[in-house]
């Protein structure tokens, strides 16, 4: 389902390895909770993605911009991530902490993990 037993074409890096652990912790969690709670978080994944469209023009665009770029977008979400947290908006921040993970493995070009982060968010943001 989630390209768990998939056999791997290549061995990922421990540090890859471990964002990708960390976003299938939180989306596991955010799967096991409310329903708005799910939508909540599905809100922010497409005001995150609504962002990045603003932003760039398309994923490829983004993917061939120099590496200083988009840590500097990464950035960027790191710091409405925070705003957010302190709002007390958590859950919101979960939805763009999601985003800004899948952008990491877009950068890795980690298609594995690319298409499972992918699927997990294309499944919360279609909870409405």
């Amino acid at each position: 389902m989630f390209g768990f037993f998939k056999k791997r074409k290549k061995k990922e890096s421990p540090q890859s390895e471990a964002k990708n652990n960390n976003f299938f912790v939180i989306a596991q969690a955010i799967r096991k909770s409310e329903p708005a709670v799910q939508i909540a978080v599905g809100d922010s994944i497409r005001l995150a993605q609504s962002m990045f469209k603003v932003s760039f023009p398309s994923r490829s665009f983004f993917q061939d911009l120099p590496l200083n770029e988009k840590v500097d977008y990464l950035d960027k979400l790191v710091s409405f991530e925070n705003a957010l947290n302190e709002k007390g908006d958590k859950i919101s921040a979960f939805g763009f902490i999601l985003f800004r993970l899948w952008l990491v493995a877009l950068i890795d070009t980690d298609s594995d993990a690319f298409s499972a982060i992918n699927e997990e968010l294309e499944y919360l943001c279609k909870k409405k």
